[in-house]
């Protein structure tokens, strides 16, 4: 669960770091992974805290570019997070995030074979 979150999160700081912030897509990646989890409704709220928590922190190094950085609040945040899960829900979370990068590789080779 914890690197399936890493996973997610990083997907949304990439997209934060790049300039690619849409903020309905990370809703519905939210909503999705949730669902997938069976958060309960504290768990989301308490989630939905802990990354707005982190935001602002998160915008600051999108602007500086430091990767470095970025990981280490990734890390941070998904401590946090963590805690708030269920063991079940940690490794449903590790099955996600190993689906998603399945599904970002493959994506990724079928957008280089068209190029």
């Amino acid at each position: 669960m914890k690197n399936i979150f890493t996973f997610v999160l990083l997907i949304s700081l990439s997209g934060v770091l790049f300039g690619q912030n849409n903020p309905s897509d990370k809703r519905n990646n939210f909503e999705e992974w949730s669902k997938e989890l069976n958060l309960t409704e504290s768990q989301e709220k308490e989630i939905r805290l802990i990354q707005e928590k982190f935001q602002l922190e998160s915008e600051t190094l999108r602007q500086s570019g430091d990767l470095e950085k970025a990981k280490s609040l990734q890390e941070r945040q998904q401590i946090e997070i963590d805690a708030v899960l269920t063991s079940e829900q940690i490794n449903k979370a590790k099955l996600i995030k190993e689906r998603k990068i399945r599904e970002n590789k493959k994506k990724a080779a079928s957008q280089s074979a068209v190029r």
